[in-house]
């Protein structure tokens, strides 16, 4: 499984209690963290056969873990909070709609920000959301 490791990072991560059931996580990134992460997604979600593709470890400060994959259709985002002081999510999208993800992020300019609830089709049984605001 591929890793990519920013817990000693300074990154700007931000949590917010969006409702009783959901939480959303903001992202604050340079274009480098940015363009890294969208090199990372573009191998995980480039394979055709979404039961072989690999996930993405993404390790955040503040203990936070993200698990990138593919699924074979839609978005989910769910997260975990297994330790008082840990979060795990998974974000698990349909390949076309990581596609139109990695796209919209590309294209941020500083400043811009995406929301993932915002690109449409998110299941409802999601906890989370994810929010990427370029610095």
């Amino acid at each position: 499984m591929p890793v990519l490791n920013w817990g000693e990072q300074p990154l700007n991560l931000e949590v917010s209690q969006k409702s009783v059931k959901e939480v959303r996580l903001t992202l604050r990134l340079s274009r480098a963290h940015l363009d890294e992460l969208v090199t990372e997604l573009s191998e995980i979600f480039a394979a055709n056969d979404v039961a072989f593709a690999p996930e993405l470890r993404l390790v955040l400060p503040q203990n936070w873990v993200l698990f990138w994959k593919a699924r074979p259709e839609g978005a989910r985002l769910l997260l975990a909070h297994p330790a008082a002081d840990e979060w795990v999510g998974t974000v698990a999208l349909q390949i076309s709609w990581a596609g139109r993800m990695m796209e919209s992020l590309s294209r941020l300019e500083s400043g811009q920000r995406v929301l993932l609830s915002q690109l449409g089709g998110i299941h409802s049984v999601s906890n989370f959301d994810l929010e990427f605001f370029l610095i």
